[in-house]
């Protein structure tokens, strides 16, 4: 359900945005901070945005640990200690997996490890990392089509509480903690959010004005959401008040993935650019995705045809590729000072 190909940007030590007007009536802007978790190829990369640098994180195929199922299926716990890794018994046999939490720094430091018997799901650490959401994906051979549920489990692997369809029959399919320890959840028609800290139950908070919608994520304070509908980003509060629109653009150009930043001042999500916004071919076909990074600061942000037009001079090994309206996208460079996109499945964490 959410294995995209994405290109990322890497972010150097200096970024710039521009001022709203003219590309070139530049301002500086605050440094991104933090690290970007990411899969790709079923390996799993670690960003540094403060410098550029890109650590791979090797998974070892040991019997203690086994091999990842893939590098979508991967947590970071927000304290950036911690990951939640699904993984593959070693030797491969039967159709059950492993949820195991470990060292963000030492992936061989097992801290918890529980079997589960599910073949695709995806998982959020709790925020006091006692707990596990995770979002299950099967195939309905009844109904002959793809279902998603949510279960919530102990660190053991007990199932807390589990939550199939809304009151409309439609189906759980996203969550995102609350600093609070209480979960929020999304369905095709709603956003529910638990009662309390047991779990057991939710209260749907608003219903979406759209077809579509979904990949929501709360702010780091909880007041927030933010998510994908009508191919753009939106934020508002839990219960649909302060409707923003985050981005706009043209054609068919449309974004995915929002990602709070720590401090929860800005909004990284997924661009899909198109090769007339790049003013060339693009690299496998007609599209490619790449990390944009915007504040979240009530605006709209225009993602038109010349956002990426204007370069800077190269800092650091980086090329900065600065937008109008304050819109920033960056680009590596390799060693041989060309620049180039890193492939992304999935979507990141931002810690």
């Amino acid at each position: 359900m959410r294995n995209w190909l994405i290109a990322l940007t890497l972010c150097g030590t200096a970024l710039l945005s521009a001022c709203p007007g003219e590309a070139g009536n530049l301002a500086a802007a605050p440094p991104l901070k933090g690290q970007m978790y990411y899969g790709f190829a079923g390996r799993m990369y670690r960003l540094n945005l403060s410098t550029g640098a890109v650590q791979k994180i090797d998974i070892p195929k040991l019997e203690v640990l086994g091999s990842v199922v893939g590098s979508s299926y991967f947590d970071v716990s927000l304290d950036n200690r911690d990951l939640v890794l699904f993984t593959r018994p070693y030797p491969d046999v039967g159709d059950c997996r492993f949820v195991n939490i470990v060292s963000s720094a030492n992936v061989n430091e097992v801290r918890s490890r529980f079997k589960f018997c599910q073949e695709r799901a995806w998982f959020k650490l709790s925020p006091d990392k006692t707990k596990v959401a995770a979002a299950i994906t099967y195939f309905d051979t009844k109904a002959s089509k793809e279902r998603t549920f949510v279960r919530i489990v102990d660190r053991a692997g007990k199932t807390i509480a589990q939550y199939t369809v809304d009151d409309a029959g439609n189906d759980f399919q996203e969550m995102s903690w609350l600093p609070d320890g209480n979960l929020v959840m999304s369905t095709a028609y709603g956003l529910f959010k638990t009662d309390d800290t047991s779990l057991l139950h939710a209260t749907r908070t608003f219903t979406p004005k759209f077809d579509k919608w979904g990949f929501i994520s709360v702010s780091p304070n909880g007041q927030r959401v933010a998510f994908r509908a009508n191919r753009h980003i939106w934020t508002s509060n839990l219960d649909g008040s302060k409707l923003t629109q985050v981005t706009d653009s043209e054609g068919d150009a449309q974004e995915f993935a929002p990602q709070w930043s720590p401090d929860g001042t800005r909004l990284a999500f997924r661009a899909r650019i198109f090769a007339y916004t790049l003013g060339g071919p693009v690299q496998g076909g007609g599209s490619l995705d790449l990390l944009v990074v915007v504040p979240a600061d009530g605006k709209t942000y225009a993602l038109n045809k010349n956002y990426l037009r204007n370069v800077s001079s190269v800092t650091n090994g980086t090329e900065e590729i600065v937008g109008v309206n304050g819109v920033v996208v960056v680009k590596q460079k390799d060693e041989r000072g060309k620049s180039y996109n890193v492939p992304v499945e999935n979507d990141v964490s931002w810690r």
